[in-house]
């Protein structure tokens, strides 16, 4: 009986940690998608200005894949510390 609770935490704890990357990720893409439809529309305007919103861009994608990876990366951490914890106990 506690050997099956354990397991259903460990696979609780996964399950969250995928649903997580899933919807980081979307976040992600919408962020990309929105900054993409603003670099199109100006564009139309200045090139200068269409160089200068690639890098705002570039950046942007950047800090929150790092700010995904890093979330990620603690509650992958977070859940292997619970499946050693449990294997233990």
């Amino acid at each position: 009986m506690v050997e099956r609770r354990r397991d259903e935490i460990t696979s609780y704890n996964f399950v969250r940690i995928y649903t997580n990357v899933i919807e980081k990720n979307a976040v992600v893409a919408a962020v990309i998608v929105v900054l993409v439809v603003i670099v199109a529309a100006v564009a139309l305007v200045e090139v200068v200005v269409v160089i200068l919103l690639v890098v705002v861009v570039v950046v942007v994608v950047v800090a929150a894949a790092a700010v995904a990876t890093s979330a990620l990366a603690v509650e992958a951490i977070a859940a292997a510390a619970t499946v050693v914890v449990s294997k233990y106990k």
